[in-house]
């Protein structure tokens, strides 16, 4: 072995050593993080659905959510296996730490960069100690990119990785049709020089990401109209316009959770990450597979996430990781000829002017490290945001859900005791309850989760059946849950109380149960 080959070697090993030793330290920080997180309601729901129903009354119910079915289908696993709500932040921390170790050691970066990504706030929090699908993204989407070279060779394994994405979530609905576009073109592209073998291959890869999308649009149809979110949205053909051009600072802005930093600092940052996603699109101009990518997935991110839906930091960061797995996929395609406006020769009247379009050229010429520089400083701004939320979340409630369970498991019997609240809304505490009785007054019937349908708003409540509903239990308790931390208390029969500061979009802030008597229901509605 010659010393050149010994030197690379050795710097080889190193190299990999310093990425076990980093992802080490990000797999055990985050460990810690989802092993002392509370549910919250979006966490909540998911489980109680699963844990409640047989396998067809959960995808019955996801018209309703508005979800595709892989997420339910692994946590139905679990549920019905004998596992606790307490699992999920276990699961989505590993289908996470997965990705991130991936990345340390397959993606085609410098170790400043992996490191960078790894801690980013959706590695590092919003979407590994959260439990949501988009733990599952993650992982995916960076499979997607390690095959991405070798996808005509494995092309069953393409469609498999291509439709197991589409069952995720439909803001990467855009991503996935454009590569199920791109795997036609090569599929009639390639027909006359492959091999009967090769084409059967790409025929049932193409098949089997066909069967994905079918499985993503079956329990989703109507869902739309069904889902409460979406059917009181107003749609006018201004909001739609404003979307395309507001998505970059509302992702920016929910990157950074505002909540954390006051005044005009984080609007200035939102507003210079803003930019640089705008300056990455420019710069992937030069590799026509991936800007087509990019632009189909903003497209349909738009449409799903901010004209129908709304952006929070959990879908900001697929958002932002979209940007960095498109980078990663273009070192494998080849560049198209968008150089070529750089060799005219390009007048200008003043040396100013001259100086600016020299460093435009330059940038432009250098746009892989450009590219890579951009999406660095995107993921590294949301760093500080997702360890403080970590830090906050290991040493404080995060939701009051398993507090809030404990009481009542330790003082409560779940025998002939009934807990009312005003909406369907409690899925974050009675994750933690099973066998207790929950009434919601808005629906006027038992629930452990919400059902978003037709029923679900009652405006009238009639009392009187309220009342036959509930009059067999000996204990009744009424329960508030508010994110208001300032909310007054209800009345003079509280049995407990918990107050909250931490603001997070779905996070209780504060809990109260009293026990009452039935008859004087009234004065809580």
């Amino acid at each position: 072995m010659t010393q050149e080959k010994v030197i690379s070697l050795k710097n080889s090993v190193n190299k990999n050593i310093w990425c076990g030793v980093i992802f080490a330290v990000y797999a055990v920080i985050t460990l810690i993080g989802a092993l002392n997180h509370e549910i919250w309601y979006d966490e909540g729901q998911a489980w109680v659905i699963v844990r409640d129903n047989d396998f067809m009354g959960v995808i019955n119910q996801l018209k309703y959510e508005g979800h595709p079915p892989l997420w339910y289908a692994i946590l139905y696993v679990f549920a019905h296996t004998g596992f606790e709500c307490t699992i999920i932040p276990v699961i989505s921390w590993f289908f996470t730490a997965a990705a991130a170790l991936l990345v340390m050691f397959k993606a085609p970066f410098n170790i400043g960069i992996r490191t960078i990504v790894i801690f980013s706030g959706g590695f590092l929090y919003f979407n590994s100690v959260i439990s949501r699908v988009y733990c599952l993204i993650n992982l995916i989407l960076v499979l997607i990119a390690i095959l991405y070279p070798k996808r005509k060779e494995h092309p069953i394994l393409f469609g498999i990785l291509v439709a197991l994405l589409a069952n995720t979530h439909l803001c990467v609905s855009g991503f996935i049709g454009i590569l199920g576009i791109f795997m036609i073109i090569d599929l009639f592209k390639d027909f006359k020089g492959n091999t009967a073998k090769r084409n059967a291959g790409n025929i049932i890869g193409l098949l089997i990401s066909g069967i994905g999308v079918l499985m993503l649009v079956m329990p989703l149809l109507n869902s739309v109209s069904l889902n409460s979110t979406t059917s009181e949205k107003e749609i006018s053909l201004e909001k739609c316009i404003r979307a395309f051009f507001d998505v970059f600072n509302n992702v920016s802005l929910s990157t950074l959770e505002n909540s954390w930093v006051d005044g005009y600092i984080i609007y200035l940052v939102s507003a210079v990450m803003a930019l640089l996603f705008i300056i990455q699109m420019i710069f992937m101009r030069h590799k026509t597979k991936p800007l087509l990518m990019l632009v189909t997935f903003y497209i349909f991110y738009v449409i799903t996430s901010e004209i129908f839906w709304f952006t929070i930091p959990n879908r900001a960061y697929i958002f932002v990781l979209m940007f960095f797995i498109v980078l990663w996929i273009s070192e494998y395609e080849p560049e198209n000829n968008a150089k070529k406006i750089w060799d005219k020769e390009i007048k200008a009247d003043s040396k100013l002017l001259g100086k600016l379009i020299n460093h435009i050229r330059s940038a432009d010429l250098n746009y892989k490290k450009l590219s890579s520089a951009c999406i660095s400083v995107i993921m590294a701004l949301s760093i500080p945001v997702a360890a403080a939320y970590l830090f906050v979340d290991y040493a404080n409630s995060f939701s009051l859900s398993k507090g809030t369970a404990d009481f009542i498991k330790e003082n409560i019997s779940p025998e002939n005791s009934v807990f009312i609240t005003d909406l369907d809304e409690l899925s974050q505490t009675i994750a933690y309850l099973p066998g207790y009785n929950f009434y919601a007054v808005n629906s006027e019937r038992m629930y452990t989760y919400t059902f978003h349908d037709e029923y679900s708003y009652d405006s009238d409540v009639d009392l009187d059946k309220v009342y036959n509903d509930l009059k067999d239990f000996e204990n009744v308790y009424y329960i508030i849950s508010e994110l208001d931390s300032e909310h007054y208390t209800s009345g003079n029969n509280i049995i407990y109380l918990a107050r909250n500061n931490l603001k997070f979009e779905g996070s209780s802030g504060y809990v109260e149960i009293s026990k009452i008597e039935l008859e004087d229901l009234y004065k809580y509605i």
